[in-house]
């Protein structure tokens, strides 16, 4: 990410959350539904089951027997995936005619009167069926008869496919207007950043002395710190300035005695050229100084070397007072 743009890196977060968002979503409501699904099923097997349980009566042979033949129309077609049995698997269980000559294979499993048991178990031609039973005692029965009814779960294949598709759709459409709408709000979030490039333009090219004007409150305090630097700048220029006149004026008195002596050429020239020479560097010495100390001042993380200092200052108090 070093060097990309901000829009970039807002763009690339705000599409990354997007994505895992609706991949979490999707998961999620598949899951909701899938589950509705399997209660859906559920129910109609619960129904099943229960017209099943009021229709079972006890035969003259010992045998149970239904004395109506239940309602739903799959029962009566061989492999339907709708299967209904009475009994256990080794006593030639009455089986609804939808398992032609498969028996339900039900797990050994201690049912107490009335209570509802859910399996997932294997059934014919390789179906995977949900099996719900119960166990009844029939009036002269020996012992608790099971029956058990079942459906084949690639029936609820269908709707999970069609809701599938009907989820990635809304879903995929949700995250484009979502991109689309992060792409909007960062255009128009980071337009501040433009108008400021372009103040910095006119800036640079001397149409306009500071940045200050309508900003937004998270742009006000760079705008605020850059023009106190153009105005530390500007106060560092008029200080040089102002350095440059007084040593100006200051050399002008030596200047005008060296030219003197010079026209005079009489036998002091050397001493007075030595005598305002001295005076000279002293003046330029300590306009530097000046000049360096007003460029430093306020300078963010600016320092000093006291000990150099003091040695200049050392030396100065020297030339100014030798005979002390």
């Amino acid at each position: 990410m070093r060097g990309s743009s901000l829009a970039s890196r807002l763009i690339l977060a705000a599409t990354l959350w997007t994505a895992v968002a609706i991949v979490c979503s999707a998961v999620v409501l598949e899951a909701m539904f899938r589950r509705q699904v399997m209660a859906t099923v559920e129910v109609g097997l619960v129904a099943d089951l229960n017209q099943i349980l009021a229709a079972t009566e006890l035969g003259p042979d010992g045998k149970p027997v239904l004395t109506r033949r239940p309602a739903e129309p799959l029962f009566e077609k061989p492999y339907s995936g709708r299967y209904f049995q009475l009994g256990e698997p080794g006593d030639a269980p009455l089986r609804s005619r939808s398992l032609w000559d498969f028996a339900l294979a039900l797990p050994p499993d201690d049912l107490p009167d009335g209570t509802l048991h859910r399996h997932e178990i294997a059934g014919p031609a390789g179906q995977r069926l949900l099996a719900l039973e119960r166990s009844i005692r029939l009036e002269g029965a020996a012992r608790p008869l099971r029956v058990a009814v079942a459906a084949d779960l690639a029936q609820t294949a269908g709707p999970l496919r069609e809701f599938r598709g009907t989820l990635v759709a809304a879903l995929g459409t949700l995250g484009l207007g979502l991109v689309g709408a992060v792409l909007l709000q960062v255009r128009f979030g980071l337009r501040p950043l433009a108008r400021l490039r372009a103040a910095l333009a006119e800036l640079r090219a001397g149409r306009r002395a500071r940045l200050a004007g309508d900003w937004p409150q998270e742009v006000m305090p760079l705008v605020r710190d850059f023009d106190a630097v153009l105005d530390h700048n500007d106060a560092v220029l008029e200080r040089a300035r102002t350095q440059v006149g007084n040593l100006a004026h200051a050399l002008k008195t030596p200047i005008t005695v060296l030219s003197s002596a010079a026209e005079a050429r009489g036998p002091a020239l050397a001493e007075t050229v030595r005598v305002q020479t001295e005076s000279m560097r002293r003046q330029i010495e300590q306009h530097l100084a000046r000049a360096r100390a007003a460029a430093t001042a306020g300078r963010p993380g600016a320092h000093a070397d006291a000990v150099e200092i003091a040695r200049h200052i050392a030396r100065t108090l020297e030339r100014l007072n030798a005979e002390r």
